[in-house]
């Protein structure tokens, strides 16, 4: 029907005289530079495929490739043709080259890359593939067999839209660099199907890092979460935030979390997430209140004392981890590797989850945890990606942190201020920095900026 549909209004151009442009757009995905794909299908087809090891081997091997757009630049040409003065008329097929994207195998390994989970191996012809899943097999994996049609061998005639753009003065059509954001956000939605967005937020990028930014006047407050959380958890406390101070706020996806993208190098180490960090706040063109909570606020303080704390105007550390848990020692020894910890948080229960939370003073009471919080939590964790990253954060944790308090100093040109909930049981506050004038013990758990959002949010309104 679009081929027929096609011919159609070629005929009728040709009969009238009119003057036509025919876009071809290939598989779109999201747009630059944050990667959100709203539409699961195309390469989402892929993605949920090889999250859940359905595609052991590559269709057609690295002769076949998935042309592949985002839909800002194909939105871009399809303006500028509906605008020209004068249209030449003519077909676009608008995608970038095939000698300069990745072939069929490359996009698998990058899509397994990001994910964390082991890449195909081998090839299979496209054909074959195809009747595999016309067998029915295809609506048990769902992985439908039409899908098969976004993969190509051959290349596309694509001079008439290079022409085009560079007409238009825009980029060239090329996603690789914006490949490994797209992953993370088709599987944060592939997770969290029908998730709703936050209202008055909007979906950004800050370095490579993915971030809810809520508009506003002045100085932005720069906000990092921790251990099994991400940006969109935060949103309660930066509402009422907002509401109290009117200035900007974002809420910072760390590297695997949210839908930011996996650390592929330094993945054990500090500085690694805190240079994300800091290239994150080096997008602000004003100085910035950075706040971090739990693991978060360790990451905070590793990036107020490097070349972004020249960037910052305070630091306020919420809740910060310095030292090991003084529980779990099964958590420590399977913290050792990804694959075990990846394995062992993927497969805790709600039940299990919660259980924990209490024991260890995560949250004071049961009536504190927010409804839905731990369901969102261990959903999260079905996602390979999220477990990775999570997993990362435990080898940090119970590999690299002293298993004593310990009091790393505080930068000293800086308004640094501590908040600590005394009712926390796996971690203690130094006694240097209880001691000192900027810290704030309140009566709560660990996780106190979730379960006392409004608290948390005035208690930083205060520091302005």
């Amino acid at each position: 029907m679009k081929f027929l549909a096609d011919l159609l209004i070629r005929q009728q151009a040709l009969r009238h005289g009119y003057p036509l442009s025919v876009v071809n757009p290939s598989t779109v995905v999201g747009a630059s530079p944050t990667g959100a794909t709203e539409q699961t299908g195309g390469l989402g087809i892929l993605v949920h495929a090889v999250r859940k090891g359905l595609m052991p081997v590559v269709p057609g091997g690295a002769s076949h490739w998935v042309p592949l757009v985002a839909n800002d630049a194909l939105a871009g040409v399809i303006v500028h043709l509906a605008r020209e003065a004068k249209p030449e008329g003519g077909t676009y097929n608008v995608l970038g080259r095939k000698e300069t994207g990745p072939n069929m195998k490359e996009l698998l390994d990058l899509i397994a890359r990001e994910l964390a989970v082991p890449a195909p191996r081998g090839a299979l012809p496209v054909s074959l593939l195809r009747g595999v899943m016309k067998t029915g097999l295809g609506r048990l994996t769902g992985i439908p067999a039409e899908s098969m049609a976004f993969i190509a061998e051959r290349s596309f005639d694509t001079k008439t839209t290079e022409k085009l753009i560079g007409r238009m003065g825009a980029k060239p059509l090329e996603v690789t660099e914006l490949l490994p954001m797209v992953v993370a956000d088709l599987d944060y939605r592939l997770t969290h199907p029908g998730a709703a967005e936050p209202e008055r937020w909007t979906r950004e990028r800050k370095g490579d890092l993915a971030a809810l930014v809520r508009e506003g006047l002045g100085e932005p407050w720069v906000i990092v979460h921790g251990l099994l959380r991400g940006a969109d958890d935060f949103v309660p406390r930066a509402d009422h935030l907002h509401a109290i101070t009117g200035t900007p706020v974002w809420l910072l996806d760390l590297p695997g979390f949210g839908r930011s993208p996996l650390l592929q190098e330094g993945r054990h180490s500090l500085e690694s997430y805190a240079k994300a960090v800091s290239e994150a706040i080096a997008d602000s063109p004003v100085p910035v209140r950075l706040v971090g909570h739990s693991f978060g606020a360790r990451i905070a303080l590793e990036t107020a004392k490097g070349a972004a704390g020249a960037k910052l105007r305070m630091l306020t550390l919420l809740q910060p981890v310095l030292h090991r848990p003084e529980v779990g020692a099964l958590r420590r020894v399977l913290s050792d590797t990804r694959r075990t910890a990846s394995a062992a948080l993927r497969f805790m229960s709600v039940r299990a989850m919660r259980s924990t939370m209490l024991r260890e003073g995560v949250f004071a009471a049961a009536e504190e945890i927010p409804d839905g919080y731990v369901e969102t939590i261990v959903r999260s964790l079905t996602s390979p990606r999220i477990a990775a990253a999570n997993a990362d954060m435990l080898h940090l944790l119970y590999r690299k942190l002293p298993a004593k308090p310990w009091a790393p100093a505080l930068p000293a040109s800086l308004d640094t201020t501590v908040v600590w909930g005394t009712k926390d049981l796996a971690y203690a506050l130094p006694e240097a920095y209880r001691d000192q004038a900027g810290t704030r013990l309140v009566s709560y758990g660990h996780q106190f900026p979730v379960s006392h959002p409004a608290v948390t949010a005035k208690i930083l309104a205060e520091q302005v």
